[in-house]
């Protein structure tokens, strides 16, 4: 059987994933409940400071996926896979997290470079 012809996958411009499971964000900010104004389990507003951290965050697990997890993959949409808390956290906390690749550009099986474009979706 002939091998495959792994130069001809063409470089992703965009791949797209969601992750599965839910953060634990106090491994990313010690401080995460001070984010509250009040007990958010009743009904607390979050202080305005939380959406451009959890940016912040959101932008470090996707650069950590792209490069210490993905680079040089070949990926489809659908494809899933399994990343670890090394990953995620940036230290091993534990658990490990599902992805699957919703869509990616160009269609198709796509090998994930430096130049590629990933996009994550969180739970």
């Amino acid at each position: 059987m002939d091998e495959p012809n792994l130069g001809s996958i063409p470089e992703a411009e965009e791949v797209v994933i969601q992750l599965t499971g839910s953060l634990y964000w106090n491994a990313f900010e010690p401080g995460y409940r001070d984010y509250w104004d009040t007990d958010p389990s009743r009904g607390g507003k979050l202080s305005e400071e939380w959406p451009k951290k959890k940016e912040k965050i959101h932008t470090s697990i996707a650069r950590r996926v792209k490069y210490e997890a993905l680079m040089g993959s070949v990926v489809a949409k659908d494809h899933v896979g399994v990343l670890s808390s090394e990953t995620i956290y940036g230290n091993s906390l534990g658990s490990s997290f599902g992805y699957e690749v919703l869509s990616t550009k160009p269609e198709g099986e796509v090998r994930v470079t430096k130049k590629t474009k990933l996009t994550m979706k969180f739970p």
